[in-house]
């Protein structure tokens, strides 16, 4: 489909490629990452692409990396708990633009772990953040869940075992609630409008 877009430099709006659905009204969700996959075909078709895959899985592996040194503080449970993933975390990582959302899923969890240790200003990366993966795949709809447990999990005083929640100050709080909105209204800026997030 990427290659269909930068061909054609339009969007489709009907299915040609399944028998099934042929000519049926059909929005092309994951565009953008489907234009990035292409380009990247274009620099030097399959080596390009492993090219591509092996670093954005060492990206991955990296961010995870840096979000449990944030969750846990420590240099080596961070290592142990990527080490024990890795074999798990090998088996989705493909060529495809959900790759992509990895990332995003990454980077908007790290932005929300700096929020909850005082860095108020790691939220401000989120709306072009959720800008660009709505476009991308449609994994940007786990971004809002995280966003949303972690506004939850701010609204009362909680302890489980070792698993404690504080409640968030009445500014973090306005701050969330400024964030929230304006992800949404991110989430709006397709070149389909609306229909992307429906």
């Amino acid at each position: 489909m990427g290659k269909w877009i930068l061909k054609t430099h339009t969007w489709p709006t009907h299915d040609f490629y399944s028998f099934t659905g042929y000519g049926n009204p059909w929005i092309a969700v994951e565009w953008l990452g489907e234009i990035f996959m292409a380009a990247v075909w274009r620099l030097g078709v399959m080596p390009a692409l492993m090219i591509l895959l092996v670093s954005t899985a060492s990206a991955i592996l990296l961010l995870l990396y840096y979000y449990a040194y944030l969750r846990s503080g420590n240099v080596k449970a961070a290592f142990l708990a990527c080490a024990l993933l890795l074999p798990l975390a090998s088996l989705p990582l493909s060529i495809r633009p959900q790759i992509l959302g990895y990332v995003f899923l990454i980077l908007t969890l790290i932005s929300l772990e700096r929020f909850c240790q005082g860095h108020r200003k790691a939220l401000w990366i989120l709306p072009p953040l959720f800008c660009l993966w709505v476009n991308t795949h449609g994994t940007f709809a786990l971004g809002f869940v995280a966003l949303g447990a972690y506004w939850a999990a701010g609204l009362r005083q909680f302890r489980l075992g070792s698993i404690r929640a504080e409640p968030w100050t009445p500014g973090e709080r306005r701050h969330l609630l400024i964030i929230l909105p304006l992800c949404l209204l991110a989430g709006t800026v397709t070149p389909y409008g609306t229909r992307l997030v429906d």
